[in-house]
């Protein structure tokens, strides 16, 4: 497990910054319980740094989630514990899925449905296709292979139960279009062209069109029936 100091002193890519941004600011928005499954102690500290409240740690992919909380005990704005999807007695009112590159989608999914609360939140922060292609867009080096594309994963969690909300995508296929505008303009000297190239693409940065999950990150948004 990486040293939660180093971790706290690192920043990630642009794209996962306003990702979490989000994600905190509906995690501080309720007093209810909240769960986050995670796969990495990257995401952890991500979630530490901005929310203050108790959080239910599970952790995916070998993400040692009790090995963290004892860890991270010097850390913490609030309490951490170690949650389960298991024990339908826990009801959650926010859930939060980071990367779900798991092998097993479905059943996680189906068994959050089981510990939300009636209109209770999930968020999903999910790598889309552009991800590995975009040098800014890479946090980890996660395993390809059980990488989700986010179109599919809004499928199973139709099929779980759950409602899709909202979808939004970050530094989408537009986005990066203009930003290599922007560059081009830069190194030909055009700065009246740059200025005006990067506005747009600023403009363009959220992608919530059809092309979100093209995005090098997307976040969905679903509530419990």
């Amino acid at each position: 497990m990486k040293d939660i100091q180093s971790l706290y002193t690192k920043h990630p890519a642009r794209e996962y910054r306003q990702a979490f941004d989000l994600v905190g600011s509906w995690l501080n928005h309720t007093d209810g319980a909240k769960l986050c499954l995670l796969s990495s102690s990257v995401f952890a500290v991500e979630l530490l740094k901005r929310c203050p409240h108790q959080l239910d740690l599970i952790g995916t992919d070998g993400f040692d989630a009790a090995g963290f909380i004892s860890r991270s005990l010097d850390w913490n704005w609030g309490e951490l514990k170690l949650g389960s999807i298991d024990v339908q007695d826990n009801k959650y009112e926010i859930i939060i899925w980071v990367e779900p590159i798991t092998s097993q989608p479905y059943l996680i999914s189906r068994q959050l449905c089981r510990v939300a609360l009636p209109k209770a939140k999930l968020f999903v922060i999910s790598p889309g296709l552009l991800n590995r292609f975009i040098p800014s867009g890479v946090m980890l080096s996660h395993n390809e292979q059980k990488l989700l594309i986010p179109y599919q994963f809004t499928q199973t969690l139709k099929n779980t139960g759950w409602q899709i909300e909202s979808t939004m995508g970050f530094h989408g296929p537009r986005s990066i279009l203009w930003n290599g505008f922007y560059r081009l303009s830069t190194q030909m000297g055009r700065l009246d062209w740059a200025d005006k190239l990067l506005f747009v693409m600023r403009s363009s940065y959220q992608e919530s069109g059809r092309l979100w999950w093209l995005s090098p990150l997307s976040i969905i948004c679903a509530s419990a029936n």
